[in-house]
């Protein structure tokens, strides 16, 4: 699909804000999503014509400043439209800012309006008589033209603002917002004196002027408050602002940054006591729960906007719009640490709740839409007989658009981007629960599945390395696998390789019973293998294992005949299902599959980026794994079945997965030997007093460390050096003096604590934006 985005700043832009990164991060998972994105916006100083930013094509012209009307942004955004060939976007998006496009006057195709807050007051806060006056005149009348069109807003303070300017309930979404956190970001210590931080564009708007009168208030109570300002505007403005500062001889309390960095910006957010947002309104307040996020409070201005983000005396505090309320309550935090604490650690819970409803919700990408993907085919082959979905490969001819909740899904037909196992038993179970067409279809019913397989596939990981290994190896390999964060999150989620787990699985304990090479047997397998492969492409995979392990064992001929013969059965099959919906297609998404871009950079990606669906997470459970498959190479015949599983899947990987993405639920299926081999390794040192326990203590140690006391408490360069003895000092002490009863307990002690220590995490593990 072709979007086109008419937005008066981008991303890029010095003074664009929060909406601006809203919309760009929609943006990005639009062509993620496979989607033609482009934007139109006004150019800027040093800023070029047109350029791409993170796949989205940005074109610019004319001016944001309204008082520019000759060469508004607007206007050139009309006028570059018209000079565009007819049918070239699918829908715009009318982003609103004071002023909208206006595409109900020339779009005649599909349009939404985007629009985080209605101006009202910040007209009179952004601009002098007459342009204050002529803009709130304006903004009442000009919601007529759009009320037959659909509205994206952040939160219900706004969508109540445009019910009373005449904009149909019905037609209004409230998208649920997010806090895009740095990766590696690592909470910092509070500040010494008490520290206020402003985070914001530099406008009247926002209340920088409030903001120094606050400042200037509490430090008459509380003299060491300090002000840090983040953000940039006008140079006009700032400007003002700075002469403003001199002028009442505060320069040592206020600190101006400007524009910094994510990471930074974060960093001083951690450090600070409490955010202050004095504006005259907002859309929903993002910098809000980004401070929350990182322990520090908020405390803001009672308007639209802010009073949907902080709930007062718990998150943060609300006052009334003036700077002498808004001091009176930060002196009354300042004063009251049981309070502060309170706040702060409310705050900090509303920042983790928020990062469930995140930007990937709306529009629903990643994990989500592939869990639609799999219900939706499922569902449709056992109504109506024929494989649908949606995709976004272009080599379908039979396409419409379906909307759900404001999700939009392109529906094509017959579906082949996967084969359908995975499908039927999702479908069968939605079914079962009265999800019988795509708009009854509900995640709490689905993902039920998901979680028996994966229950199922604790259970055969149990039994497979108890049979092979003893009790213990098998004990720990569960805890391993049921606790991880990276391993235990994406077993919830109805993908395929969940259900081509436990099959890949089932495969290894049947052949186990190679002792008996019987037809009863052979069949089974030769059944597992192909029930894998109408689960997944990949799940041929199960087959050349067992074929390398019946050549490797000397299995006689007529086993593996009776096998082969019974695997070739199901890809028969699967070749007539797909021949007999339409053998073009069928072929053309085959093709397409298979030739899609891969390269030796999939190597460096898999070993060294842990995914949980489509974000990264460092556990140190991940990178163990990997260690412990490939130290397991040194004893290649005592985990040859283990070896020869998990390499034959990880090496066809290598040649299917692509260079780019993230996408960790193709590794699913190897989370299991990951945690065999790990287990086997860990147990053999303890019982013959080898180092590999140290690479519990280096991988799984400090990967805790950084998750729940770092982030929970900050960490010092003293408090890390006494946890790194904590944690090496009794294993060296039991080493050096062969204390080998004490060194066994020590492992055994330390590998149950981290294993209660990663049962915490995931408990407590949201998805990030």
């Amino acid at each position: 699909m072709n979007i086109l985005i008419f937005n008066w700043r981008d991303t890029k832009n010095p003074e664009s804000g929060g909406a601006e990164v809203l919309t760009h991060e929609m943006a990005k998972r639009w062509v993620d999503g496979g989607h033609r994105v482009v934007q139109f916006s006004a150019m800027f100083k040093g800023a070029s014509h047109h350029e791409e930013v993170d796949g989205v094509e940005i074109f610019r012209q004319g001016s944001a400043d309204i008082r520019s009307l000759s060469l508004s942004v607007h206007i050139a955004a009309y006028l570059w439209y018209k000079k565009q060939p007819r049918g070239s976007f699918d829908v715009v998006v009318d982003e609103i800012h004071g002023i909208p496009f206006f595409t109900p006057g020339y779009v005649t195709g599909k349009k939404v309006a985007l629009i985080c807050e209605v101006a009202d007051q910040i007209w009179n806060a952004t601009f002098s008589f007459p342009v204050n006056i002529i803009g709130r005149s304006m903004e009442k009348y000009y919601f007529r033209f759009y009320r037959d069109i659909p509205f994206l807003t952040i939160s219900p303070s706004t969508r109540d603002e445009l019910v009373h300017m005449g904009v149909p309930k019905k037609h209004i979404t409230v998208l649920p917002m997010g806090v895009n956190v740095p990766k590696r970001f690592t909470e910092r210590p509070k500040e010494k004196d008490p520290t206020l931080i402003f985070v914001a564009r530099l406008t009247r708007a926002k209340g920088m002027e409030n903001a120094l009168d606050v400042v200037s208030h509490v430090a008459k109570t509380v003299p060491a408050t300090r002000l840090w300002v983040l953000g940039q505007g006008s140079t006009e403005y700032t400007n003002y602002i700075r002469q403003t500062v001199d002028k009442r001889n505060i320069n040592s309390r206020v600190t101006f940054f400007g524009f910094v960095s994510q990471e930074k910006k974060f960093e001083l957010m951690s450090r600070a006591h409490i955010l202050i947002a004095p504006s005259v309104k907002e859309g929903w307040g993002l910098t809000v729960p980004e401070a929350g996020h990182v322990g520090t409070p908020a405390v803001g201005y009672n308007v639209e906007g802010l009073r949907d983000v902080i709930e007062h005396g718990r998150t943060g505090l609300l006052a009334n719009a003036t700077p002498q309320a808004m001091s009176v309550e930060i002196i009354r935090i300042l004063g009251n640490s049981n309070l502060y604490r309170k706040l702060q650690h409310g705050a900090k819970r509303f920042g983790i709740f928020l990062k469930i409803h995140n930007y990937d919700i709306y529009p629903q990408r990643g994990a989500t839409s592939d869990e639609y993907t799999y219900s939706f085919l499922g569902v449709s082959l056992l109504t109506k007989g024929i494989p649908i979905s949606w995709s976004h490969f272009s080599g379908y001819k039979n396409r419409e658009d379906l909307s759900i909740k404001g999700i939009y899904f392109p529906i094509v037909w017959p579906y082949f981007d996967h084969p359908p196992l995975n499908g039927l038993v999702v479908g069968w179970w939605s079914l079962l629960w009265g999800g019988n067409t795509f708009e009854t279809i509900q995640l709490s019913v689905i993902r039920i599945v998901p979680i028996v397989l994966s229950t199922v596939s604790s259970l055969l990981i149990y039994l497979i390395a108890r049979r092979r290994y003893g009790f213990q190896v098998g004990l720990w390999a569960l805890l391993i696998y049921t606790t991880s964060t990276v391993m235990a999150i994406q077993g919830r989620v109805v993908l395929a390789e969940n259900l081509l787990t436990p099959l890949l699985l089932s495969a290894i304990y049947l052949y186990d019973q190679k002792k008996r090479q019987t037809p009863m047997v052979a069949i089974a397998l030769g059944i597992v293998s192909g029930l894998s492969l109408w689960t997944k492409e990949v799940g041929i995979s199960v087959f050349l294992m067992l074929l390398a392990l019946m050549i490797m064992d000397r299995t006689r001929i007529w086993h593996m005949a009776t096998f082969i013969f019974v695997v070739m059965l199901f890809i028969l099959g699967y070749v007539t299902y797909g021949m007999y919906y339409n053998s073009g297609i069928f072929w053309n998404i085959v093709t397409t599959q298979a030739t899609r871009e891969v390269g030796p950079k999939t190597l460096i990606y898999l070993l060294t980026t842990p995914i949980i669906i489509n974000k990264i997470y460092y556990d140190g459970w991940y990178f163990l794994g990997f260690l412990s498959l490939f130290a397991g190479l040194l004893q290649a015949e005592r985990l040859k079945v283990i070896l020869v599983a998990a390499f034959t899947y990880f090496l066809l990987l290598l040649v299917l997965l692509t260079v780019g993405g993230e996408i960790g639920w193709y590794l699913i299926p190897l989370f299991p030997f990951m945690a065999i081999a790990t287990s086997l390794l860990l147990v053999d040192s303890l019982k013959t007093d080898n180092w590999y326990v140290f690479a519990l203590l280096l991988f799984v140690g400090f990967y805790l460390i950084e998750q729940i006391y770092q982030k929970n408490f900050g960490l010092t360069v003293g408090q890390f050096r006494l946890l790194t003895g904590v944690l090496f000092a009794p294993f060296i002490w039991a080493t050096l003096l062969k204390k080998k009863n004490a060194f066994q307990d020590l492992g055994s002690l330390y590998f149950y604590s981290f294993i209660a220590g990663s049962a915490y995490l995931t408990y407590m593990y949201v998805h990030p934006a």
